[in-house]
This record gives C-alpha cells, sequence and structure tokens, in this order.
C-alpha cells in the first residue's frame, strides 16, 4: 500500500484537534468562481474524453483565459496563475499548440508548464511519494491557484485502471492541493466508443469519480465541434451553463457554437445547391431520389418532396407561400425560378418564405 503524503506531518506534531472548527467559522465563506458557472474556486474538476478528443487543448486554452483574466465561453474569469503538469505531450506538439493558441510572453511564475517529456533523470511517477511531495513543496512556495494534471494514465502509471486502489495516490494528492486553497484540474481518458454507446464513461474504477465537485466528457465530431456533457455537478451550476453545449476551437481559443446559424447555413447551401441541380438536370426535379442523390443530401427517413421542403426549402425561400403552393408551382420552379435566382448569385440570399 502506497504510503499517503499526509504522514509527513507528523514531523510536525500534528493533532486533529487543531482542525476542529463550529459552523459559524465558515459563515462568511462564498462560493467564488474561477470561470464563472464553469471552474469553482478550490475545487476538484475531472475532465475526460477519449484520445484526439480535445481535452488537452480545451484545458490549456481554459488556462489561457484564466491567466489573462479573458472570459472563456463568454464567461468572465477571476485571474490568477496556472501550472500545467503534461505526462503525454512532446515538446514539438507543446510548440505547435503554443503558436495555434497564441500563448506567447507569459512568463512561467504565471503560467508554468511542466513537460514530463524532457525529464530524463527519473521515470517522473506521481504514484511515489517523494514526487509528489516534491510537486506539494513547489505549490507551497509558489503563487498557483490552478493546477492542471493531463493525465491520470501518464502521470500516475496505473497498471490497472479497474482497480481502486491504484487511484490512492491521486486521490491523496488532489485532495491536498484543494485544501492549498487551489483549484485542480484532473484529465483522464474515457473508454472506447461505440455505436451503442457514442459517449462512453471514463475508463476504470468508478472510485476516480469520488472526490470531483464536477466531472464532464468532451466528445467531439467529424467537423471538430466539441460537445460538453456534465456528468456529475455538486451544485448544478455546472450543468446548467455547461451540459450539452456545443464549442469549437477557432482564431486561437473555443468558441460557443451557434447550432440554429450553422443550421441556417447548412440549409442556405444545401437549398442552393438544390436549386443548381434543378437549373442544369430538369428532370433531377421529377423524382426526390434523384434529387437528393445529386445533391448528396443524407438519405432521409421519408423520401418526399414535403420532406424536402420542410428541411431545406421553408426557411431559405421567399417563393412561395406554403408547401401547396411549392407543389402547384414546382414545374415552373423547374423552368425558370432557378436561373432567375441563379442569375443574381452575387446578392445570392435565402431568406425566409
Amino acid at each position: 500500500m502506497t504510503q499517503l503524503i499526509e504522514n509527513k506531518v507528523q514531523e510536525e506534531e500534528f493533532t486533529i484537534a487543531d482542525y476542529i472548527q463550529s459552523m459559524d467559522d465558515f459563515k462568511d465563506l462564498e462560493e467564488t468562481w474561477i470561470i464563472k458557472d464553469i471552474l469553482p474556486a478550490e475545487s476538484l474538476f475531472l475532465i475526460y474524453a477519449q484520445p484526439g478528443h480535445q481535452k488537452s487543448l480545451f484545458t490549456l486554452n481554459m488556462a489561457k483565459a484564466i491567466v489573462k483574466g479573458d472570459n472563456f465561453l463568454g464567461q468572465t474569469t477571476t485571474k490568477a496563475n496556472v501550472l500545467i503538469v503534461d505526462g503525454e505531450m512532446s515538446r514539438p506538439n507543446i510548440a505547435r499548440r503554443r503558436n495555434a493558441m497564441k500563448l506567447s510572453g507569459i512568463p512561467s511564475d504565471k503560467l508554468g508548464y511542466i513537460a514530463v517529456s524532457r525529464i530524463t533523470k527519473c521515470e517522473y511517477n506521481l504514484s511515489i511519494d517523494k514526487y509528489r511531495h516534491d510537486l506539494i513543496k513547489v505549490l507551497q512556495n509558489s503563487d498557483y491557484k490552478v493546477v492542471i494534471l493531463d493525465n491520470i494514465r501518464t502521470l500516475f502509471n496505473v497498471a490497472n485502471e479497474n482497480a481502486a486502489a491504484e487511484y490512492m495516490p491521486l486521490n491523496s494528492l488532489i485532495k491536498i492541493i484543494r485544501g492549498m486553497g487551489i483549484t485542480c484540474i484532473v484529465l483522464h481518458h474515457a473508454n472506447k466508443a461505440t455505436l451503442e454507446n457514442p459517449d462512453p464513461s471514463f475508463a476504470g474504477s468508478s472510485n476516480i469519480a469520488t472526490l470531483y465537485d464536477a466531472c464532464m466528457s468532451l466528445v467531439a465530431d467529424a467537423q471538430s465541434v466539441l460537445t460538453i456533457r456534465v456528468k456529475k455537478d455538486r451544485d448544478s451550476l455546472v450543468r446548467e451553463f455547461l451540459h450539452e453545449l456545443p464549442v469549437i476551437f477557432h482564431d486561437g481559443d473555443y468558441q460557443i457554437l451557434d447550432v440554429e446559424a450553422e443550421n441556417q447555413k447548412e440549409r442556405i447551401n444545401t437549398a442552393a445547391k438544390i436549386m443548381r441541380v434543378i437549373e442544369t438536370d430538369v428532370d433531377a426535379a421529377k423524382s426526390t431520389k434523384t434529387l437528393y442523390a445529386r445533391c448528396e443530401i443524407t438519405k432521409p427517413k421519408e423520401l418526399s418532396w414535403k420532406y424536402l421542403f420542410d428541411n431545406y426549402l421553408d426557411e431559405t425561400h421567399l417563393t412561395f407561400d406554403n408547401y401547396d403552393d411549392f407543389m402547384k408551382k414546382r414545374a415552373k420552379l423547374i423552368q425558370d425560378l432557378s436561373k432567375r435566382l441563379m442569375e443574381q448569385e452575387d446578392d445570392f440570399q435565402f431568406p425566409a418564405i
């Protein structure tokens, strides 16, 4: 059994009696935020995702906002110093992310970065007492208010993720960090996704989540849109803001994706494609199946003109008053409407019907 770091305090004649308080001792302590409605101060936060689903990039962007005091996902941030312990990435990968995120001119006492890949004198393993104790001394002698541990698997050399005992060194460390008034963000891997379970839980023992104030998963789609799902939140405030929030990394920062705007853009693009196909091939408008195929539209549950109208045309053209009007005038549309619209392509818009 790994000896807990807390045993070090025995040298100072520790007694639990020194920590007995009345409830009134807590009366003036109000909840404060590092990032409003996202990251509480003095909290433990678990973020997990499958490899390649942006968990390191996402937390680095959080760190950037915290260090600079900038908003993150539109939420206000309390400016604070951040230490990142990275057990995975190589120096070239770190450099690429530094450049993509425009992280320059920030001293290490504001944004400290420990790249374990650079350590050659020993096998750095936070499951070993002396390395955890050394990290705590670093925190005691600095002014970091947020620590990011990236990630459990590489920093703690976990051999059996399903064994609860494997996480005791981690739990011991993060409890001490939180007790020092420091927020700790821990990154972990998720289980492999399947068709039946596209948003899997974190890998390993359920003991992982016991201590955390909030746990959330990140799932990236083929277009690199990241969906945040809050799985645990003691006060529900984090869940209320973050759960099912779609975000995307753009121009050096994560931004909330305006889903309705993106859907409207997709409808506009699809409607334009439909009209172009009709203009060049009148016969394509005789069959919805042919038109869907020519326009490379994902096959809907129902191949019908009604489905086409409702999903792609009803909010993108001024041409028709309603679906019945659309059906009555479809033949004429095939002949002249698309051509007239395409001739105006420089000012081409698809306003609502």
